[in-house]
């Protein structure tokens, strides 16, 4: 039978206040459920992003740091593709059935990763918070009358109690290799967004 590939998240299983989170965990458990062979790639939070403002912002010196002091486990999206495919054609079918936590070799604040910016471009950058304290206070309120803002706001407060880290970096590692570093990951951003 074909395996399947999900693209989970990260601890999405000890996350049933978050909506499109705990989903990802109920459609692990659905295919365990089908006896559909899988491998769930659990993934960090994003160096890149859908609408990427990091290289702009980088050029001129800054980091932009959605939640700072708050560590999370650091992906970058061409290391997942890679690993999807891997998952896809290469791992062993003694491997699956399984979740794989994603993300770098430690849990990365914005404070770490600016510096590995600094370190990489051989240029000062500095995290700087995306949002002011007062949308942490303003939301929960707007988020009565914009139901949609609900899932952004469950999303928010799990990722500030930390909750974002790997608690089991071996099976990526026995499955893809070493865990990348956050300076590594950065020089790979780094190059491949014409940053350095």
């Amino acid at each position: 039978m074909p395996r399947f590939i999900l693209i989970s998240i990260l601890e999405c299983d000890k996350a049933p206040g978050v909506p499109h989170f705990y989903q990802k965990f109920e459609t692990e458990r659905y295919l365990a459920e089908k006896g559909q062979p899988y491998l769930a790639l659990r993934a960090g939070a994003f160096l890149d992003r859908a609408k990427d403002i990091v290289p702009d912002k980088v050029r001129n010196g800054v980091f932009p740091d959605i939640l700072p002091g708050v560590p999370m486990a650091l992906t970058y999206s061409r290391d997942l593709a890679r690993y999807a495919a891997q998952a896809a054609l290469d791992v062993p079918n003694s491997a699956l059935n399984k979740s794989v936590d994603i993300g770098s070799d430690v849990p990365a604040t914005g404070t770490m990763v600016a510096a590995a910016f600094t370190r990489v471009l051989g240029k000062p950058v500095i995290a700087k918070p995306v949002f002011p304290r007062i949308v942490f206070t303003m939301l929960p309120l707007v988020a009565r009358f914009v139901p949609r803002l609900r899932d952004n706001l469950s999303v928010l407060k799990w990722l500030r109690n930390g909750s974002y880290v790997s608690h089991d970096t071996q099976k990526q590692k026995q499955l893809f290799g070493d865990l990348p570093t956050i300076e590594e990951t950065v020089a790979r951003y780094c190059a491949d967004k014409g940053l350095s």
